[in-house]
């Protein structure tokens, strides 16, 4: 048996093997989602990967790619039916907290990365004060494909344009104090990948409930419920992959309106938003797989 870990990671995945060069998984963003935690320098930790009913192509590379890496550490299961298109992930991340054991918990998406500190950041944090309820850390955004962009950057001002060339960009947290705690409940700026977030104040506010905006809802449950003692770990600590980046950088955009107390229409960011993540799962998830 492995020893009792103190941290235990959630990953759910669906298809986030389909991209690999063979039918194994290996050289998937599963895989490379997994080897960032297991070449993480802290090494006490647990990682549950629950399929969310992929097909059956899609299941048995996932099955044989954590097979073939022989680590105990590591957990995999597959849950008995399709979660759908509107929440995905949720049933599955479930699934996985109720078998973690940790006393800290974090959830990694299989199409994301951490850095190599992440979780000895993260222990670092929780061992210096009792009270810590969450950390959050900065996000690199990068595209899944995109071009070489490096003769554009000899150009002046080329960190401002070039997210919008599709040149990959860190988005900075702000630290938590009050206004942060404000500006939570209206914007979400912490990515479920982005937290560890201690197991008693996870349970102490009901945990995932709400389907919709699964990692804002839980925030703001901890936040009501007096389990808001956060804070920022300024590092970069989660890549994350995706097929656009205009989403992110309008969010990021977005919140320095808020910050700087700019007028914008903040509902009609939100329907946007969620049409296009239902458009992004859409695409990803459901191509070759369930009608």
């Amino acid at each position: 048996m492995a020893e009792q870990p103190l941290i235990s990671i959630v990953m759910s995945t669906f298809r986030e093997v389909a991209d690999a060069p063979k039918k194994d998984g290996i050289g998937s963003s599963l895989a490379l989602a997994i080897e960032s935690v297991r070449h993480q320098s802290y090494e006490t930790w647990e990682l549950h990967i629950v399929a969310d009913h992929p097909p059956e192509e899609d299941l048995e590379a996932a099955r044989h790619l954590v097979e073939s890496l022989d680590d105990e550490r590591i957990h995999f299961t597959n849950l008995p039916a399709w979660g759908g298109l509107d929440f995905p992930g949720f049933d599955a991340k479930i699934a996985g907290v109720e078998a973690a054991r940790g006393e800290l918990l974090a959830f990694l998406d299989a199409d994301n990365e951490w850095k190599p500190r992440v979780l000895e950041r993260a222990v670092e944090a929780f061992s210096g004060d009792d009270t810590l309820d969450l950390v959050y850390s900065d996000t690199l955004f990068r595209l899944h494909q995109r071009e070489d962009l490096l003769p554009l950057r000899i150009f002046p001002l080329y960190q401002l344009f070039g997210p919008a060339v599709g040149e990959s960009f860190v988005w900075r947290k702000p630290d938590w104090d009050s206004r942060a705690r404000r500006q939570m409940e209206r914007l979400n700026f912490i990515d479920t990948s982005d937290a560890v977030v201690r197991r008693e104040s996870y349970d102490a506010c009901g945990g995932l409930q709400r389907k919709d905006n699964l990692d804002w809802n839980l925030w703001k449950a901890m936040v009501a419920a007096g389990r808001d003692h956060f804070l920022r770990i300024p590092h970069v600590g989660t890549l994350y992959r995706t097929a656009s980046l205009e989403q992110h950088r309008e969010l990021m955009a977005v919140q320095w309106a808020e910050f700087l107390d700019l007028p914008f229409d903040l509902e009609d960011h939100r329907t946007r938003t969620k049409e296009d993540f239902v458009a992004h799962h859409r695409e990803k998830h459901l191509a070759g797989s369930q009608p």
